[in-house]
């Protein structure tokens, strides 16, 4: 990435964009790494949770009571 423009720089401006782009790079290094360490996190839970069958869930009673329908209608 690339911060130069085409207007004179100083020295010091030179010196403060080669350092903003060096740390910008040295982020987007850091930030790549963390994405693909997530990713494989990622690929891996959701390998274990295919793996895991899944649990039994009690029957509901869905029936409203009479008490309840008579208050709404």
């Amino acid at each position: 990435m690339s911060f130069r423009s085409t207007e004179r720089q100083t020295p010091k401006t030179t010196e403060f964009f080669a350092d903003l782009e060096r740390e910008t790079d040295e982020m987007i290094t850091a930030l790549n790494y963390l994405l693909a360490a997530s990713e494989e996190d990622n690929k891996a839970f959701l390998a274990y949770i295919e793996d895991e069958p899944l649990p039994e869930l009690p029957e509901l009673d869905l029936e409203i009571p009479d008490e309840l329908l008579d208050c709404v209608w």
